[in-house]
């Protein structure tokens, strides 16, 4: 900006200014373009950069217990701030409190998920 105005100063071409300003638009364009991506990924809940929902659905479904699997949901509420919600199904021998902490401990260790919201129901019997 400062060169643009020393240019038009001396040289009296008034086009530069908004040359110039085009081309800081330019510059500024990419890093604008993500930006609103990743805040309009945040806005809508969707499943944070870096996460696999496949990968974390199966990876419940194999704690030792999970019969099910009800709701699973991923979301981030800022940049490295991740969220879960998980409603599962426990076998009827299983303790579901102990069941709960598992699944916290493997989304936190594994997928860096530090505020999950983990909801366990004892299958029923028949």
């Amino acid at each position: 900006m400062i060169v643009g105005a020393v240019l038009i100063r001396f040289t009296g071409w008034t086009w530069i200014d908004p040359l110039v300003a085009v081309l800081i638009g330019l510059w500024v364009l990419p890093r604008t373009w993500i930006l609103l991506r990743g805040t309009v990924n945040i806005l809508l809940e969707g499943v944070p950069d870096g996460i696999d929902l496949r990968e974390v659905r199966d990876m419940v479904k194999r704690v030792p217990g999970v019969v099910k699997l009800r709701q699973l949901h991923v979301w981030s509420i800022s940049n490295g701030m991740n969220r879960a919600a998980v409603h599962a199904v426990a076998s009827p021998e299983s303790d579901i409190g102990g069941l709960q902490n598992d699944i916290a401990r493997l989304l936190h260790d594994r997928f860096d998920i530090a505020d999950s919201t983990i909801q366990v129901e004892p299958a029923v019997r028949a």
